[in-house]
Parts: structure tokens; sequence; C-alpha cells
């Protein structure tokens, strides 16, 4: 996904057709690898969502969240989130996702410019 993204891409919005071409190109990443992603958002630097796959979100200020900071500082991180009300184990394990966080680098820069938020659903090894 890095290689269709420039530094540029990360200043400002993906909106209108600029957002249909990105959010086209993430929904062939998506039907094409897996289809265990959930939610993937782009986040500027500065704390922006400059793509979600909601349309809704792009624009959106940066939450407190430990693991998007830690990703904008340059570090990959996750946590694995169960689902309330799940009634059975089988609910617990097809409902339960992975949400993770990963800086954006570009070559020729140490720093991240910006964070992927990644959701997607969580499935553990199963053990014999």
């Amino acid at each position: 996904m890095l290689t269709v993204m420039d530094a540029e891409d990360l200043e400002k919005p993906m909106t209108g057709e600029r957002y249909d071409e990105f959010h086209h190109f993430v929904e062939n990443i998506i039907t094409g690898k897996t289809e265990r992603v959930a939610r993937i958002k782009v986040w500027s630097k500065d704390g922006t969502v400059i793509y979600s796959d909601e349309a809704s979100g792009v624009g959106e200020t940066f939450p407190i969240q430990e693991h998007l900071r830690e990703a904008l500082a340059g570090g990959v991180s996750f946590e694995i989130e169960v689902p309330d009300g799940a009634e059975n184990e089988r609910n617990q394990f097809l409902g339960t996702l992975m949400e993770i966080y990963s800086p954006i680098i570009f070559d020729g820069s140490d720093e991240p410019q910006g964070a992927f938020e990644i959701y997607q659903y969580y499935q553990p090894t199963a053990t014999a």
C-alpha cells in the first residue's frame, strides 16, 4: 500500500475523486489478499484522518490513543479486542478483532510521516 503513496499524500485529507481512487485501491488490496480486514484508516503526522473506509471519518482529529501515538513515533503496536456480549466461544472467536497501528515511513526519511490503523479479524492458530 505504501508504494502508491507519496509524502504529499499525507498533507491533506483524501476527499472527492482522490478519495474514490484511494478507496478503490484499498478495496483491491483487501479482496486480493485477505477478507479478514475490517477497517483501515490513514492518519497524518498531525493526527488528522486523511483516509477512512468510512468517508465520514475523513478529517476527524487525533484521539488520545497510546497505540496510535506509538505508531506516529515510529513503533508498531496492536491490541486484541474481544466483543462484549459474545454468547459462546465460537462467537468470541469469530468476532474478535486485532487493531494494528503501523507507522508510514518513506524512502529517504527515518521519521514517520503518518500511520495506518488497521482492524482485522483475529484468528489465533488452533492447538490440538
